[in-house]
């Protein structure tokens, strides 16, 4: 998680957040710079797997199974969190950022990062640079690396947004925040 918040953390200043924002070409240097979506989108990145402190507090051996179970198989860590936990960490991040009354841009980017098609809102928003951030860095680790990421993510709902002809930018973005 820590690779991924690095990305979101540094997209502004690349980019990555701004140009879907509508804000082009601009580069920001300091934190007052960056309007309430960027800031909301950054909450969003940080507090993406929330859910995931929630599952291993609850049950840190069945949590250590659910990742072993979907490193092994052909299924989601959510999809087997849900068998063994009967919820996923995406759920459970969202249910406690709404309790603590985070916004709603933040709490649907938390429910919603695996699964952003659901997103009944059109447009870039907080949802979509943590999807994109948290395919880049699923990648990382890859044998195909960066390179695998538009097959990763979900083209459909990237493609509706009209970006996901981005992925290049985006790469090369990711490429050297890790070098």
């Amino acid at each position: 998680m820590a690779r991924a918040q690095d990305i979101l953390l540094r997209a502004t200043r690349y980019d990555i957040v701004m140009q879907g924002f509508g804000g082009a070409g601009e580069t920001i240097d300091t934190p007052d710079q960056v309007g309430p979506a960027v800031k909301r989108a950054f909450s969003a990145g940080v507090l993406h797997d929330l859910g995931k402190l929630i599952l291993v507090s609850h049950d840190p051996q069945l949590f250590r199974q659910a990742i072993t179970q979907a490193a092994a198989g052909q299924r989601s860590q959510c999809e087997v969190e849900q068998e063994l936990f009967g919820t996923d960490h995406t759920e459970a991040g969202a249910w406690l950022a709404a309790i603590w009354g985070l916004p709603n841009s933040v709490v649907e980017a938390i429910a919603l990062h695996h699964r952003p098609v659901k997103f009944l809102t059109e447009g870039f928003s907080a949802l979509t640079a943590v999807h994109v951030a948290n395919v880049l860095e699923g990648c990382r680790c890859l044998p195909q690396g960066l390179a695998a990421a538009p097959h990763k993510a979900d083209a459909d709902y990237l493609q509706g947004l009209g970006v996901s002809e981005r992925w290049p930018e985006w790469i090369d973005c990711a490429a050297e925040l890790a070098a």
